[in-house]
């Protein structure tokens, strides 16, 4: 009922054979989109200090699509930068 009541995506995939489920899809079959695109999902980046580590890479993926720099320099200063960022993270 949670998904069917916020839009969520249902928490497991069993969730779309009940029988809730079923009658809602039924009727408003876009509720199915989420679930359907999760087989082109990938992993979320997920590390510690990832607010700055996420903006470090932002900040030099904008320098690559701007032209200041190649995309491998862009990555290469980036990955620089949050070593940097992750110091206190690593054994």
């Amino acid at each position: 009922d949670y998904s069917i009541n916020t839009g969520y995506i249902a928490s497991s995939y069993s969730s779309y054979d009940t029988a809730a489920m079923l009658a809602h899809t039924a009727e408003v079959p876009q509720a199915l989109a989420a679930r359907d695109a999760l087989q082109y999902a990938g992993a979320e980046l997920a590390t510690q200090n990832l607010g700055a580590v996420r903006g470090i890479f932002h900040d030099y993926l904008q320098r690559a699509y701007n032209g200041e720099m190649t995309a491998a320099e862009a990555m290469a200063a980036a990955q620089v930068e949050a070593d940097a960022a992750l110091v206190d993270f690593c054994e």
